[in-house]
């Protein structure tokens, strides 16, 4: 059996790295323009592309993103406030 592990980044951006990353994240096949992602995530959220489940979506400071397959889940949390992106990626 494999242990579980997570892997955690803090990446500080400048404003110009933050606007052009903004600009590929609306331009991403998972944006939902619809939603607000204040905490918790619904159904209706995803988007499903290639079998691939996954939501990028505004939120309060930024932007956010969630993804979970059988074995792995990643979440990415986009500060526009601070330039700060946070990136989770556990395994179960």
């Amino acid at each position: 059996m494999m242990q579980d592990y997570c892997v955690l980044y803090d990446i500080q951006f400048d404003k110009n790295s933050t606007t052009k990353f903004i600009e590929s994240i609306k331009a991403s096949k998972f944006y939902n323009a619809k939603s607000l992602h204040k905490g918790a995530w619904t159904q209706n959220d995803f988007i499903l592309t290639d079998s691939t489940k996954a939501v990028w979506a505004k939120s309060p400071n930024g932007f956010a993103f969630t993804r979970q397959d059988k074995l792995t889940s990643y979440y990415i949390q986009l500060d526009t406030v601070t330039n700060t992106l946070k990136y989770t990626e556990c395994a179960d």
